[in-house]
Order: structure tokens, then sequence, then C-alpha cells
């Protein structure tokens, strides 16, 4: 498996996406006064509370207070209020992360990509010259049009 350590890394941080689920865990999102919350990628969320700005806890809300989206499709990535909406609190979402439990196969084929282009070049090399011979080996991604394309297609888009 290629997806690992420093390349998931890169990778991640490239698309703005975690391709494998996460353990559940607390994350913190800002109210914004309308009926629909952005939240990262989520597998799942198992529960939704409401903090006044002092970190003391106004309400929990039940499951059928809400509502994932999109309804028919994973990662979810917003929270739909069914009834009232998002004031201007915090909101505890606590969940899995992820964009898929497991990390999706043309993701895997650019990370072994990305793993043979930088394998040869060791260290980090950015350009050598030989004897007369000289080439250079640029950024991983925008290098290897295949690479590109597949990490471009997941990059999240931030409006």
């Amino acid at each position: 498996m290629y997806y690992t350590g420093a390349i998931k890394t890169y990778i991640d941080r490239y698309t703005g996406r975690i391709f494998t689920e996460v353990a559940s865990a607390d994350y913190w999102f800002d109210g914004s006064n309308c009926n629909e919350l952005e939240i990262y990628d989520f597998q799942t969320v198992t529960s939704l509370k409401e903090y006044d700005s002092f970190g003391n806890l106004i309400y929990t809300y039940e499951s059928t207070d809400w509502e994932l989206l999109p309804l028919n499709t994973l990662p979810k990535n917003r929270i739909r209020m069914i009834y009232g909406q998002f004031a201007g609190y915090r909101y505890k979402v606590t969940g899995k992360l992820g964009y898929s439990v497991t990390c999706p196969d043309d993701i895997e084929y650019a990370a072994q990509l990305i793993t043979e282009n930088l394998s040869a070049q060791p260290g980090g090399l950015q350009s050598e010259n030989i004897e007369g011979y000289s080439y250079t080996i640029g950024n991983v991604v925008d290098s290897n049009p295949v690479v590109k394309g597949i990490l471009d297609s997941y990059k999240k888009i931030l409006i």
C-alpha cells in the first residue's frame, strides 16, 4: 500500500481531503445563521451539540432534528436542520471523518506513481548536471499529468 506516511499527508493536503476513515472524534464548527452547516468530509455523524461562546452546553440535538447531506452519497459534508437553523453559536459534531472507508483505487495508484517519482530523485533532487547532460525534476504532481488528473478530480473546492 502506497497511501501511507508522507505520501498520504501530501495527497491529503493537496486535495483538501482525508481518504481513509478516521476514528470517531469531536470537531467544532461555527454556526452561520442558516439551516445548513458546512462540515468536513464525514462517513458518519453520531451527535450534534450546540454551545455558547463560553463553552457551555446549550442543547443536544436528536438525530431526528437534522440530516446529513448529500442524501445518497458519501462523504457527507453538510448538516441540514429540519426545523430551525444553526444560530451564531459553536457546534460540536461527533463522528468519523473520511472521504471513504478505504482509500479509492485511483488515489492508491496516484500514491504509487508519486512514490516511484520520488524514488527516482533521492533526497528530493530538483536538478542535476552531469558532464553536459542535465535534467530537472519538478513538482511531483505537475510533472506527471496522470497524477495531476487523479488528484485534481478529488480536490475540494472551497467557495
